[in-house]
């Protein structure tokens, strides 16, 4: 057992005592990681709760996980949307997640203008995840203006981070000349970055180019063996889904503003003195 982190657990529950808000909630990150403690999500979301009930933001955000994933409580998209909104305006970990629910419309009606907002102010804040899902609404023209230049900057810079995701909708705009001029080579060498972290759609795309012999010599070994590793079922699984997400998203906004339509469902008013994410 790391001994730092055993001293570590021993102040912060000290401070805790005192009321001190970080502390609180790191004691309930340290339950609900069971380091350096056994791990117990009815610990963490006891601490949570109360670091919530003294204003810090990010516990408002861990309290709504716990809901959205059912650890320690019943599973309760609701109960972790009406979480989220409350920290929606201050916390951007709270501010991606409930984007997320919106566009995919757990308990919320879809609202694509509404998750575009949330998305947009989490990527100013530096949120890694949203700048690929904005750049996703710019390409396909979700909640925004189509603008494939302006999907291009937000997943150059996602990908400046190693997201690999990112890096494949990269080489999906240059072989389709979208944003960029059409280049094959560019678009080839954006599916092997991704694919060489295996990712699967990656994979597959990179496997058909050899398939084809579309911007590389045609190799139908190389080909098989990608084809194989990008494991086509749990894929179409994956496209299904994103499918099925577009679909939703033509459907009744539900606010222009859903962090003001949210605030009658606020538990605890966390966003008056909410902490952003270290």
């Amino acid at each position: 057992m790391n001994k730092n982190l055993d001293i570590a657990f021993g102040w912060y529950s000290k401070a805790a005592e005192s009321s001190y808000p970080k502390a609180t909630f790191n004691v309930g990150v340290m339950y609900e990681n069971g380091q350096p403690v056994e791990q117990s999500y009815d610990e963490a979301m006891t601490w949570y709760i109360r670091a919530a009930g003294l204003g810090y933001g990010p516990a408002c955000h861990a309290i709504g996980i716990l809901y959205q994933r059912g650890h320690g409580v019943e599973q309760s998209n609701a109960e972790a949307v009406q979480w989220y909104l409350s920290v929606a305006e201050k916390n951007v970990g709270g501010q991606f997640a409930l984007g997320t629910m919106i566009e995919d419309g757990e308990e919320i009606p879809v609202d694509p203008v509404g998750a575009a907002q949330l998305y947009s102010e989490a990527v100013r804040r530096g949120h890694l995840e949203a700048h690929y899902r904005l750049g996703r609404f710019n390409e396909f023209g979700l909640g925004v203006d189509q603008n494939h230049h302006e999907a291009m900057r937000l997943y150059m810079e996602a990908a400046d981070r190693n997201h690999w995701p990112s890096h494949f909708r990269i080489g999906v705009l240059h072989q389709s000349g979208l944003g960029t001029p059409r280049d094959d080579d560019k678009a080839l060498s954006w599916f092997r970055k991704a694919a060489y972290a295996e990712y699967a759609e990656a994979q597959y795309m990179v496997g058909k180019l050899y398939e084809t012999g579309r911007g590389v010599k045609k190799d139908e070994q190389k080909a098989g063996r990608l084809l194989r590793m990008a494991q086509l079922p749990g894929l179409m699984l994956v496209l299904r889904d994103i499918a099925h997400a577009t679909r939703r998203l033509v459907k009744r906004p539900w606010s222009s503003d859903p962090c003001e339509v949210g605030r009658p469902l606020m538990r605890i008013r966390c966003t008056e003195a909410a902490h952003p994410e270290d």
